[in-house]
């Protein structure tokens, strides 16, 4: 073998390298800005709901819709952040469902919060009994399933 050969075997697979490499730079890149977009989301429901929270002189107005009772402001905005959240988690649930997110940034966003209000927060099952029919049938069912995953 000459040289010119190895030269050329050499600048073969330095091209192989870039175009390797340009790959999984693509790949980086669409995860980046996958993730960029649901904390971009994120934090548009968080501002959402201070906003909401923030400004509301009379929140059992609002609340109305998204509770079944509410007797004091404190159940008020527990409600109102309840809703916020789960319109959060559900996006979350959604970018899952297309495959932008993996599964298990879900439940480490989500899941465990579910579970956790289930088994040791009364009023959480009754507020989510009441505005489960305000969310998807498929994210319903998953939050559902924290639910006999809390029991």
């Amino acid at each position: 073998m000459n040289w010119d050969a190895i030269g050329a075997i050499g600048e073969m697979v330095g091209a192989m390298g870039v175009i390797v490499s340009l790959l999984y730079l693509a790949a980086q890149i669409r995860t980046s800005n996958e993730s960029s977009r649901a904390q971009m989301e994120q934090t548009r429901l968080n501002n959402f709901t201070d906003l909401m929270l923030g400004t509301l002189e009379h929140p059992d107005l609002m609340i109305d819709g998204l509770s079944p009772s509410t007797d004091s402001p404190l159940e008020a905005k527990r409600n109102m952040y309840f809703h916020a959240w789960f319109s959060s988690a559900q996006y979350t649930f959604n970018q899952v469902a297309r495959g932008s997110l993996a599964p298990d940034e879900l439940e480490r966003m989500y899941g465990l919060y579910v579970s956790y209000w289930f088994k040791h927060y009364a009023p959480f099952r009754a507020w989510w009994g009441f505005s489960r029919a305000n969310f998807s049938d498929e994210f319903a069912s998953w939050v559902d399933g924290r639910d006999r995953g809390a029991a």
